[in-house]
Protein backbone atom coordinates (compact mmCIF):
# COMPACT_ATOMS: atom_id res chain seq x y z
CA UNK A 1 0.00 0.00 0.00
CA UNK A 2 2.71 2.37 0.76
CA UNK A 3 4.51 1.47 -2.20
CA UNK A 4 1.44 2.20 -4.42
CA UNK A 5 1.27 5.87 -2.54
CA UNK A 6 4.89 6.66 -3.40
CA UNK A 7 4.69 5.16 -6.57
CA UNK A 8 1.53 7.27 -7.35
CA UNK A 9 3.43 10.38 -5.37
CA UNK A 10 6.68 9.85 -7.95
CA UNK A 11 4.56 9.18 -11.13
CA UNK A 12 2.83 11.89 -11.06
CA UNK A 13 5.69 14.26 -10.43
CA UNK A 14 7.65 12.72 -13.16
CA UNK A 15 4.72 13.03 -15.87
CA UNK A 16 4.18 16.64 -14.56
CA UNK A 17 7.91 17.82 -15.52
CA UNK A 18 8.59 19.06 -12.30
CA UNK A 19 5.61 20.88 -11.42
CA UNK A 20 3.89 19.71 -8.89
CA UNK A 21 -0.08 18.49 -9.31
CA UNK A 22 -2.40 19.35 -6.79
CA UNK A 23 -3.20 15.64 -6.00
CA UNK A 24 1.17 15.50 -5.80
CA UNK A 25 0.78 18.16 -2.95
CA UNK A 26 -2.34 16.58 -1.33
CA UNK A 27 -1.02 13.45 -0.89
CA UNK A 28 2.77 14.79 -0.15
CA UNK A 29 1.25 16.86 2.82
CA UNK A 30 -0.94 13.55 3.96
CA UNK A 31 1.88 11.43 3.94
CA UNK A 32 4.06 13.67 6.08
CA UNK A 33 1.54 15.06 8.36
CA UNK A 34 0.65 11.52 9.14
CA UNK A 35 4.34 10.85 9.62
CA UNK A 36 5.18 13.84 11.85
CA UNK A 37 2.04 13.53 14.11
CA UNK A 38 2.47 9.45 14.79
CA UNK A 39 6.28 9.96 15.44
CA UNK A 40 5.14 13.01 17.87
CA UNK A 41 2.74 11.27 19.74
CA UNK A 42 4.59 7.83 19.85
CA UNK A 43 7.75 10.12 21.05
CA UNK A 44 4.95 11.46 24.09
CA UNK A 45 3.80 7.69 24.77
CA UNK A 46 7.58 6.69 24.89
CA UNK A 47 8.13 9.91 27.48
CA UNK A 48 4.72 9.34 29.72
CA UNK A 49 6.30 5.55 30.39
CA UNK A 50 9.56 6.12 31.76
CA UNK A 51 9.22 7.30 35.00
CA UNK A 52 13.05 6.58 36.02
CA UNK A 53 14.51 9.33 33.75
CA UNK A 54 13.92 13.07 34.73
CA UNK A 55 11.80 14.87 37.14
CA UNK A 56 7.98 14.82 36.62
CA UNK A 57 7.79 18.79 35.79
CA UNK A 58 10.45 18.16 32.68
CA UNK A 59 8.47 15.01 31.59
CA UNK A 60 5.64 16.76 31.56
CA UNK A 61 6.44 19.75 29.34
CA UNK A 62 8.46 17.35 27.22
CA UNK A 63 5.19 15.71 26.81
CA UNK A 64 3.94 18.98 26.12
CA UNK A 65 6.10 19.40 23.25
CA UNK A 66 5.68 16.26 21.97
CA UNK A 67 1.74 16.82 21.55
CA UNK A 68 2.09 20.53 20.20
CA UNK A 69 4.17 18.78 17.48
CA UNK A 70 1.87 16.03 16.78
CA UNK A 71 -1.05 19.10 16.39
CA UNK A 72 0.98 21.14 14.61
CA UNK A 73 1.68 17.95 11.75
CA UNK A 74 -2.00 17.22 12.37
CA UNK A 75 -3.25 20.14 11.76
CA UNK A 76 -1.09 22.85 10.03
CA UNK A 77 0.81 20.27 7.48
CA UNK A 78 -1.92 17.59 7.17
CA UNK A 79 -5.24 19.69 7.04
CA UNK A 80 -3.33 22.66 5.48
CA UNK A 81 -5.00 25.01 8.11
CA UNK A 82 -2.91 28.53 9.49
CA UNK A 83 -3.36 27.83 12.96
CA UNK A 84 -0.37 29.28 15.03
CA UNK A 85 -1.70 28.08 18.87
CA UNK A 86 0.39 24.84 17.61
CA UNK A 87 3.87 26.46 16.98
CA UNK A 88 3.28 28.21 20.47
CA UNK A 89 2.53 25.44 22.49
CA UNK A 90 5.39 24.15 21.11
CA UNK A 91 7.73 26.47 21.75
CA UNK A 92 6.59 27.08 25.32
CA UNK A 93 7.14 23.29 25.65
CA UNK A 94 11.00 23.44 24.34
CA UNK A 95 11.34 26.38 26.97
CA UNK A 96 9.48 24.74 29.61
CA UNK A 97 11.58 21.88 29.24
CA UNK A 98 14.94 23.98 29.89
CA UNK A 99 13.56 25.87 32.44
CA UNK A 100 12.67 22.50 34.58
CA UNK A 101 15.71 21.14 34.10
CA UNK A 102 17.56 24.28 35.27
CA UNK A 103 14.96 24.64 38.07
CA UNK A 104 14.41 20.92 39.39
CA UNK A 105 17.98 19.51 38.19
CA UNK A 106 18.33 15.87 36.47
Amino acid sequence: MLGDILEGLFEGYIRSRGTPSRRWRILARLFFGALGAGLAAVGAIVIAGRADKGTLPFRLSTILMFVAMASFFLFNVMLARKWPWPAILFVLGFVLMFATRIAFGP
